[in-house]
């Protein structure tokens, strides 16, 4: 089992639910805060978001890891199930502690956020206007929008 036998299926699924609204919280949270900040490079904000996912997972993983097993993504849970290291019992808690914790990450995200006035889309796909020599235009391509 992947998680502390000890340790209550109530504690392991809240263990589940603070993991995985600390990685929403922390990972899309930086995100939103490099795209609303000044004069950051497109490297140096690159550099910040995967430092603040990296981080905020080697985080969850050392403080909830004894708990639940720090799956964090319902997809581990799934692959823990299969393999066997987490029993089906426990499947449809975990995953659904994950989902609420994701959905109170992005919500606080949100909350947090909208008072910047932080456009959903970037201005340039809402306007029309071409992409600036930043990367974002292959960024856009890449995930096959354009600018």
């Amino acid at each position: 089992m992947s998680s502390r036998p000890n340790a209550s299926p109530q504690k392991r699924c809240l263990s589940e639910l603070l993991g995985t609204y600390l990685l929403v919280l922390i990972g899309p949270g930086t995100v939103a805060a490099v795209s609303i900040a000044q004069d950051i490079s497109p490297l140096e904000a690159l550099l910040i978001i995967g430092f603040a996912f990296g981080a905020t997972v080697a985080l969850v993983i050392l403080l909830l890891g004894r708990i639940s097993g720090a799956h964090i993504n319902p997809a581990v849970t799934l692959a823990h199930t299969v393999a066997g290291k987490t029993t089906l019992e426990m499947f449809l808690p975990y995953v659904s502690s994950q989902v609420l914790g994701g959905l109170l990450g992005a919500f606080t995200v949100k909350l947090i956020f909208s008072q910047f006035g932080v456009p959903s889309r970037p201005r340039h796909y809402e306007t029309g206007q071409r992409c600036e020599r930043s990367g974002l235009e292959r960024c856009w391509r890449l995930q096959g929008l354009s600018c």
